[in-house]
């Protein structure tokens, strides 16, 4: 079984304000700079699905991402959670 290794984010310009801090004016190492940016505390992203709602013949409504059936047109998902801001094509 193959295994993925999730990203990690940080946030961007709190790293660039700490970046300053920590270093003033002298040029890190590469091996400086990645321990630098390993060190950061973590951003709390989410990855954001989209899909978008299918109108089934019996009435019901179909989520584009997983084939939910739901009998209303939420904004998001029950059972995958995307969120229904896809348009259709």
């Amino acid at each position: 079984m193959e295994r993925t290794m999730m990203n990690e984010y940080i946030n961007l310009n709190e790293a660039i304000i700490d970046f300053g801090f920590e270093w003033n004016d002298i040029a890190p190492t590469r091996d400086e700079f990645i321990n630098f940016l390993k060190s950061r505390k973590r951003a709390n992203v989410k990855e954001i699905v989209t899909a978008h709602w299918f109108f089934g013949d019996d009435g019901v409504f179909i989520c584009s991402k997983c084939g939910n059936v739901e009998s209303s047109n939420g904004r998001y998902c029950s059972y995958c959670g995307a969120e229904m801001s896809e348009v259709a094509k």
